[in-house]
């Protein structure tokens, strides 16, 4: 291959260090004003009166905006059809308001320090009600309702196999509860947009967001507005890891600037953000386990409370999305999967890179470990007895998991971490300060959503007059390199160098439909798009080319930019000179536009491996050596590969430790909302890494390739976890695992 499988730097890279790359708070347009939201003070309240008239009064302010002038259209922000049945509980502003950090009221004013102010003298009146911010205690019968619908959203049930059945002399019960908190998805780049309503009543916005054109329909459905007068650009996103999927801040800004006929830019700082956006579900999960005293496990049963907060946003899917993962990793002939949605006053539950794949996998991984030490066999063999194969049949879907390489991951971490010894090097029964141990944790994710929605990607490729090409897309880049990977397909599949092909990004007038970024999909459907879309391209030019050669298309080689004779090399046409060829003698530019809908979704697989020392004095935990083995069918630039699960890791590492939302159960306050106490991992906290690729060739991917973006994070919590409770000989599942609660187990140890 001359470009499929070479490292390469993001194709914009030099732009993003040097600070000429534009994001959409580099968008300045003129006569714009600055939008500020006033948000809920209170958990759960009814609104009795706004008294906005300070406000409209102060010199600046253009426009205000409440429940009362509002649309009264209700929505689900995550919704990516306009048949999507998952529940519609959100408006742009509502009389009643659910969590603390709710949207009351909005401005906008000439400059943002006369918004901030104006927000300041909006007067609200609330009537209190009842907020409750436990799970447990939300589903109770007489609980009140936090919507008139009730508080259960739904349940999601699924059964392959039966039900657990009788424990034989041979076999043993085990059991594990987990709970996983909400957690922030950290992106350099806050929430922002730009929204302009222009006088012939036409919409633009700029926006990070991941699916352009869901946030599209939605403006549509919400204003009114045929989807043709609105136009959803998407410059450079400054990451989003799942926190740009759906709406937030559009609809209001689109209002805004409705009223004042000038462009509106809202930008919410960190602690809005961590606070009023989304976060990733809480979840306590629930597992009991049948297995042999051999390692092989007969039957598991999961239940999982899925904390949606105080609007449903995507939370239906992302528990489906759960159970979707339970039934592609281990072949299990009896696995039971009881969901539940539920409602509370805290802050709503989004997108999170892994969509309930870190979660369920914490649960099931962390169980895993317990099963192994409960009938006391060597984890690695416990998994290799359970874990799927290539090519097994997802009992779920009935469809191939694909070259599913979860055990040569296992295995070749087992090689490579020495995890055959399963011993710390230090006695645990010993007196040492320091403890040290081992573990691992395996998972599996998607690659799109196939079969459960139609994962469309539409791409438009044109072959310029001097050879050079046009790649349009409405696929979202989010940062991580989607578009450097679908120009080295392109560019392998037509013979042009990367550096002469210019990407047109995602932009709901002027690219093809995308379905966004989400579900791993990228590589997969992203890339599957290129490779038919190109080779359709590259059939059209040799039949061009053997016309001109007079010869037939199968005579036909391209290579170096040149269409050869294979039975005469010295009879051939450059690219250019054949583009020109078509154009002047056929009338045609070389252009195609294709609608590419995948049919197939396999499994991206993972092993991770971690060492960890803990301080038993300070209960500090140090993650010291870190292994990721990794199924990727077919690496198509390993550097930007190994960056993904680089990242992932540290992502997983504050899953593990340190991250978690913490809610005043008082008042419902975030009380950590800032990144001084909000502890993500900082780079000295990072452990030696090393990445081992799997490439065993993913049939129907892309030159073989799958995903990686997900899977990457998915794993790290459950490994590290595992790791913890060897070197304790404890059974600590309430993540993140801080030092303070290594200490309490220290204490209740040897008390």
């Amino acid at each position: 291959m001359e470009y499929v499988g070479k490292s390469y730097p993001e194709f914009d890279a030099v732009e993003k260090v040097t600070g000429s790359a534009l994001y959409t708070d580099d968008i300045n347009l003129p006569n714009m004003l600055y939008g500020k939201i006033l948000f809920s003070t209170v958990a759960h309240a009814k609104i009795i009166s706004i008294d906005t008239s300070a406000a409209e009064s102060l010199e600046g302010v253009e426009a205000v905006v409440t429940y009362l002038n509002s649309p009264k259209v209700k929505f689900n922000s995550a919704m990516i059809s306009i048949d999507d049945d998952s529940p519609k509980t959100e408006m742009v502003f509502d009389s009643v308001v659910r969590f603390v950090g709710d949207k009351v009221a909005a401005v906008a004013a000439i400059s943002l320090e006369i918004a901030t102010k104006a927000i300041s003298l909006i007067k609200v009146e609330y009537e209190i009600l009842p907020a409750i911010y436990d799970m447990k205690e939300a589903i109770n019968d007489n609980s009140y309702k936090i919507h008139p619908e009730g508080n259960l959203i739904s349940d999601i049930i699924e059964e392959v196999g039966t039900s657990q059945s009788i424990i034989n002399k041979d076999e043993m019960q085990v059991k594990s509860t987990i709970k996983t908190p909400k957690v922030h998805h950290g992106a350099l780049e806050t929430y922002l947009c730009t929204a302009f309503w222009s006088m012939d009543n036409k919409i633009s916005v700029w926006t990070p967001n991941q699916g352009v054109f869901s946030t599209q329909l939605l403006l549509g459905k919400i204003f009114n507005l045929s989807f043709n007068k609105i136009q959803v650009i998407k410059p450079k996103i400054g990451g989003t890891f799942g926190g740009k999927r759906g709406v937030i801040l559009e609809p209001i800004a689109v209002l805004l600037s409705k009223i004042t006929k000038r462009p509106v830019r809202i930008r919410l700082d960190r602690k809005e953000t961590i606070v009023s956006t989304s976060t990733r579900h809480a979840t306590e999960i629930n597992i009991s386990s049948i297995v042999s005293k051999k390692g092989f496990i007969k039957s598991m049963e999961i239940e999982v409370f899925l904390d949606a907060g105080a609007y449903c946003s995507n939370t239906v899917t992302v528990l489906a999305g759960m159970c979707s993962k339970v039934f592609m990793i281990y072949n299990i002939p009896n696995i039971k999967f009881i969901g539940h949605n539920i409602y509370t006053n805290t802050p709503s539950g989004g997108a999170m890179r892994g969509y309930g794949a870190p979660q369920i996998f914490a649960a099931i991984e962390t169980h895993m470990f317990k099963i192994a030490r409960s009938i006391n066999i060597n984890p690695i063999l416990l998994y290799q007895n359970n874990l799927f194969k290539p090519y097994d049949i997802n009992p779920l879907t009935n469809l191939s998991l694909g070259n599913c390489r979860i055990i040569d991951c296992i295995n070749e971490g087992d090689r490579l971490f020495k995890m055959t010894n399963y011993k710390s090097d230090l006695n645990k029964n010993n007196e040492n300060r320091y403890k040290i141990g081992y573990g691992f944790a395996v998972a599996a994710h998607g690659n799109g959503s196939v079969p459960f929605f139609p994962d469309i990607a539409g791409i438009t490729i044109q072959i310029l007059e001097d050879g050079s090409a046009v790649l349009s897309l409405g696929i979202c880049d989010p940062g991580a390199g989607t578009y450097t990977i679908l120009k080295q397909m392109a560019s392998e599949i037509l013979d042009i160098s990367p550096e002469l092909i210019t990407i047109v990004e995602s932009n709901t007038q002027n690219t093809p439909y995308d379905l966004g970024a989400l579900a791993s999909r990228n590589t997969w459907v992203g890339g599957n798009a290129i490779v038919e879309t190109c080779n359709k391209l590259k059939n059209e030019l040799i039949t061009y080319a053997a016309e001109v050669l007079e010869t037939i298309p199968a005579n036909i080689n391209l290579k170096d930019g040149k269409f050869i004779n294979k039975n005469n090399e010295s009879s051939y046409i450059t690219r250019e000179s054949l583009v020109h060829y078509i154009f002047i003698n056929k009338h045609r530019k070389m252009l195609i536009s294709n609608s590419y809908n995948s049919k197939t979704n396999v499994g991206s697989y993972g092993a991770h491996f971690a060492k960890v020392i803990v301080d038993t004095q300070t209960g500090e935990i140090k993650v010291v050596d870190y292994l990721a083995v990794c199924d990727v069918g077919r690496a198509i630039n390993p550097m930007l590969l190994e960056g993904q699960i680089e990242g992932g890791i540290q992502m997983g590492l504050g899953y593990a430790l340190s991250e978690e939302i913490l809610i005043d159960k008082e008042t419902g306050r975030v009380t950590n909302a800032n990144l001084k106490k909000y502890k993500m991992p900082k780079a000295k906290d990072m452990p030696n890494i090393k990445i081992k690729l799997i490439e065993e060739n993913e049939i129907g991917g892309p030159f073989g390739a799958k995903g990686i973006g997900e899977i990457a994070t998915v794993p790290v919590a459950p490994a590290i976890v595992n790791a913890i409770n060897d070197a304790l000989g404890s059974e600590l599942l309430d993540l993140p695992i801080t030092s303070n609660k290594i200490l309490k187990e220290i204490k209740n140890e040897y008390s």
